[in-house]
């Protein structure tokens, strides 16, 4: 994941509200909507949590928040864990993630 004070200057429709210990809250505009994001580096993950009031976000806002957040060759992904270890304290929150000292597995490029 990019560096918190270096977020902002990946596009001109983000900007970071609060700096904390391990990451971030940061407000982000797209198409006249307004998107909270909480990114996070602690535990191991690198984390960005991406939510709106009244709608979940769309394959493009979360494309466009993963291009701002991590490198251009770093891989994420979002998840659907287990239904026993799913947890949903916001209807309209989604998540991208990347292990730390891992690799996340990928299938092979012709399948993607």
């Amino acid at each position: 994941m990019r560096q918190m004070n270096e977020i902002e200057r990946q596009s001109v429709f983000i900007r970071m509200i609060q700096l904390g210990a391990d990451g971030a809250a940061f407000m982000y505009r797209y198409e006249n909507q307004d998107y909270s994001i909480i990114a996070s580096y602690g535990g191991d993950w690198d984390h960005v949590s991406v939510s709106s009031k009244n709608r979940t976000p769309s394959w493009d806002v979360m494309a466009n928040i993963k291009d701002i957040f991590f490198e251009p060759e770093e891989v994420a992904m979002q998840l659907h864990p287990a239904q026993s270890d799913y947890v949903n304290f916001d209807e309209h929150c989604l998540h991208i993630w990347r292990p730390q000292h891992s690799s996340i597995p990928l299938p092979p490029v012709d399948m993607v």
